[in-house]
This record gives structure tokens, C-alpha cells and sequence, in this order.
């Protein structure tokens, strides 16, 4: 198993829980709705769908190897290795 694989693998499970969740609360305006990949398929970016909880659009915004072992932690998904 490749790298992107275990990522891909792992944002799929993120965006199962999410979807189970409604989302999550990344701080007090801003709620998570949806992870996925883009760029080069060895170290591809990672960007969340962000909503301000109130109706406003949603937002693309990166997320970072903190944030995703955050919202990995949230939902519970244990085996989720994020950055090095």
C-alpha cells in the first residue's frame, strides 16, 4: 500500500464520519463538512469544505497536519497518521 493510498483511505473515513456528524466544530464560527485531496498524488494537499454554521456558503480552506489529527481525534479514528 502507497501513501496516497493510506491518505486517500483516510480521507474517506474522515468525510464517512463527518457525513455521520453533520460536521465538526473546528472552532466558535466555523464548522468542517468535508475533507478531500488535489494536487501532486505523492503529497497531495488537503482542503475542508468550512461553513460558518449560520447558512453563510461554504468555504474551501487547507487544512493542516494539526487540524486533521484534530478532527481525526474528534471522530474518533485512531489508525489516522497524519504528516511525519
Amino acid at each position: 500500500m502507497t501513501t496516497r493510498t493510506v491518505e486517500l483511505r483516510q480521507l474517506a473515513e474522515l468525510n464517512a464520519g463527518l457525513r455521520t456528524r453533520g460536521g465538526v466544530r473546528l472552532d466558535d464560527a466555523r464548522w468542517l463538512h468535508r475533507v478531500q485531496g488535489s494536487g501532486p498524488p505523492s503529497f497531495p494537499y488537503v482542503y475542508g469544505t468550512v461553513s460558518d454554521g449560520r447558512g453563510g456558503a461554504p468555504d474551501p480552506v487547507m487544512l493542516h497536519t494539526p487540524q486533521l489529527r484534530a478532527v481525526s481525534r474528534r471522530l474518533k479514528l485512531r489508525n489516522h497518521v497524519w504528516g511525519w
